[in-house]
This record gives C-alpha cells, sequence and structure tokens, in this order.
C-alpha cells in the first residue's frame, strides 16, 4: 500500500496512516474472532477518517487501505 503522505498535525507534526495502523499476520488474524475482526476494521476506519479530518485529503490522491 502506498501512502499519500503524511498529514501536518498542530506545529509540523507529520502522521500517516501507517503511523496509527495496527498489521496482523495471516496467522494472527485467523486467531482472531469475529467481533474482535470487526472491532479492528471500525478502528482503523476511525484511524482513517481522523487523518482525513486532520487534512489528509489536501495533500493529494488518497488510497484506503485495503483492510478497510
Amino acid at each position: 500500500m502506498a501512502a499519500a503522505g503524511p498529514a501536518q498535525v498542530g506545529r509540523g507534526l507529520q502522521v500517516a496512516f501507517e503511523d496509527v495502523a495496527l498489521y496482523f499476520t495471516r496467522e494472527e488474524w485467523e486467531l482472531l474472532s469475529q467481533p474482535e475482526k470487526q472491532l479492528y476494521r471500525d478502528q482503523m476506519l476511525r484511524n482513517y477518517q481522523a487523518l482525513i479530518s486532520l487534512g489528509k485529503d489536501e495533500i493529494g490522491a488518497i488510497q484506503v487501505p485495503h483492510l478497510i
């Protein structure tokens, strides 16, 4: 997944989706229950929406991560 670029936060702090994402291996993912998988998807979507609200969409083309 290619990053669209970091979002500017506060005074020069930059945040990218990868900074707030949590990734599982396939083996780890298979150990999660369905409610845990849904919680993960919901949280990653909230993280993504938070970055968009910080102006990440003004930096360039945004790619929705494949996990949401």
